[in-house]
């Protein structure tokens, strides 16, 4: 039955919006859990693994991974976990998933450095976890590669130990060179701080509603070729905040990489409705905002095509009390190509972009090298400010994680800001209801058997309010509730 679902998931992926597949996604998630085409939970505590000690867990995770059948979900209740190298090789429709990205961490232990690592697997859901790089140099993170069918949502990746920006790559989540490529990749709803999001070599990608943070090295997201003969095609970027990007290719890349990448293509990208953030507390000098191209034109290649790309409708914006500034670069949004790089840019607009950037004598809103047939670009604006304009960014993962007769609590993943947060505020039912200085809320005025639907959204200390966060309903129980969190809550959806 589940995999019946799967399959018309796949078909349909392409021509559903966002919204509609992320609904359906976590709808499927629930309903799967709470009826018969669940095959198994697998509470991984049941193997031996123990949260909040100080033992490695690989062993007994792995070993309650390897015991799932297929079609099943693999349940880690609240609490840190220490592990590293869990390897999810040539599985088809598991579920990964806690009690909350704020209440489930799974932490990397020992020198290994990836977490996870996956290969070959299909229909993966990884929900409502936290997953700390705790201290990683460089590389790390969740790895897959020649993946199908992977929805990443409402979870939390950060770095507990961060350490400085080095020679190699710091991830969070990244989509690797395989033998195939990646396809029907949706990354939605997730917190990412100190570390980057990659997807290379992918079909069908949708990375939307994310906040990353601090991103260090190549680019906050990005998509990279890797090695000749790569594929990297039918990506949205949308609706995500990227917060002082610090690496060499910025907020947002679409990339050949190594410069010297030949026979690849980059083709129907839409980069859409981001908000890339540079606040007062970041100095130096750093790399265009949005970038696409080459990070070298001066080496020679053959045969790359860069086709049907828009960029627009996004906002950058570089606090006017920070010393940072775009450094050496043309262009604030840049494509970087040369009669040498033997590329151009084909089927290219950029167009309604907003750039908040007080030096008017500094690099070009847009600059685009070997601009290609049907190139556009329209109605880029610059403009300075005195005043903090910017709005936080939207809470992410909002997941309920008690539901009782008398009480519903919401925790939700802290959202970013050029100055600092002030509080939440949370909507009930639509309409405005009540306050948090933190990033939970409980909510004792319900009624039994009632259904109530919950958004959340950030105001900053200036008085600018983000946008709502993505909703999650819950229906008040008839039967007391467990604080612990042993079992899984599915008396909640997200929408």
């Amino acid at each position: 039955m589940q995999q019946n679902r799967f399959k018309l998931w796949s078909e349909y992926f392409g021509i559903l919006s966002l919204h509609t597949l992320r609904g359906l996604l976590v709808a499927f998630f629930v309903v799967c859990i709470a009826t018969s085409c669940a095959a198994a939970v697998i509470d991984v505590t049941a193997y031996g693994a123990i949260p909040n000690d100080s033992a490695n867990d690989s062993f007994a995770i792995q070993t309650a991974i390897n015991a799932a059948p297929a079609n099943s979900t693999i349940y880690f209740p609240r609490g840190v976990y220490l592990l590293s190298g869990v390897t999810i090789n040539n599985r088809s429709g598991l579920t990964l998933t806690g009690d909350g990205s704020t209440l489930t961490v799974l932490k990397r232990n020992g020198s290994y450095p990836n977490i996870f690592e996956s290969t070959g697997s299909t229909d993966l859901i990884v929900t409502k976890l936290g997953f700390d790089a705790n201290g990683i140099v460089s590389y790390g993170g969740f790895n897959f590669y020649d993946a199908k069918r992977i929805a990443i949502i409402k979870n939390h990746f950060f770095d507990s130990n961060r350490q400085p920006p080095g020679a190699g790559d710091h991830y969070s989540w990244v989509f690797g060179r395989g033998s195939v490529p990646s396809e029907d990749i949706l990354i939605s709803d997730n917190l990412i701080e100190d570390l980057q999001l990659e997807v290379d070599f992918g079909l069908k990608v949708r990375i939307e509603g994310n906040t990353v943070a601090r991103p260090v090295q190549a680019a906050g997201i990005g998509a990279f070729t890797i090695n000749d003969n790569t594929s990297a095609e039918d990506y949205t970027i949308q609706n995500n905040t990227i917060v002082d990007p610090v690496g060499g290719a910025g907020g947002i890349a679409v990339h050949l990489d190594p410069p010297s990448t030949s026979y690849s293509t980059m083709k129907t990208f839409r980069i859409l409705n981001n908000q890339i953030v540079y606040t007062k507390y970041l100095s130096g000098n750093g790399a265009s905002a949005i970038r696409i191209g080459t990070g070298d034109n001066s080496q020679a290649t053959t045969e790359n095509i860069f086709d049907d790309i828009v960029i627009q409708t996004n906002t950058i914006y570089k606090d006017p009390g920070s010393p940072y500034d775009f450094g050496y670069v043309y262009g604030i949004i840049f494509g970087n190509s040369s009669a040498t790089a033997n590329f151009s840019f084909d089927n290219l607009t950029v167009s309604d972009n907003i750039i908040y950037y007080n030096n008017q004598s500094g690099p070009a809103d847009v600059d685009i090298f070997q601009q290609g047939i049907n190139y556009i670009e329209s109605n880029n604006v610059r403009r300075s400010i005195s005043a903090d304009v910017m709005p936080p960014s939207v809470p992410t993962a909002l997941t309920t994680t008690f539901i009782s007769r008398s009480q519903i609590d919401l925790a939700w993943n802290p959202s970013a800001d050029n100055i600092s947060v002030s509080k939440y505020r949370i909507y009930r039912n639509g309409l405005a209801y009540a306050y948090s200085t933190t990033g939970s809320y409980s909510d004792s005025n319900v009624k039994s058997g009632t259904t109530y639907k919950y958004t959340v959204a950030a105001i900053d200390s200036s008085g600018n309010e983000s946008g709502q966060s993505y909703s999650v309903t819950a229906t008040v129980s008839s039967t007391k509730g467990n604080r612990r969190g042993k079992k899984l809550d599915v008396s909640s959806s997200h929408h």
